[in-house]
């Protein structure tokens, strides 16, 4: 049996094409301000669930953009491919 906690999660997951697709797409378009919304919306609803490394990455994705305002800094590069793995699992 599976308990109701787990379903919503379940539920939480298939999202995740949806918002991987999206978070591509803003990557490709250099759209900080729409990537940015959406990593910040990844990031409250993923710890909310229980992905915590997920929500982690988000937040320190977040300070990149926060700190530098440029969305050529390599390290958010490097988060954002790492984001889109983990809601590839």
């Amino acid at each position: 049996m599976i308990d109701g906690f787990t379903e919503l999660r379940d539920k939480y997951k298939s999202t995740f094409a949806k918002k991987s697709v999206d978070i591509k797409a803003a990557w490709d378009d250099k759209d900080i301000k729409i990537l940015s919304g959406l990593i910040h919306k990844l990031s409250g609803s993923s710890g909310g669930y229980g992905f915590d490394d997920l929500c982690v990455l988000c937040q320190k994705t977040m300070k990149l953009f926060e700190c530098e305002q440029d969305i050529d800094n390599p390290q958010i590069g490097i988060n954002i491919h790492q984001i889109l793995e983990m809601l590839k699992k």
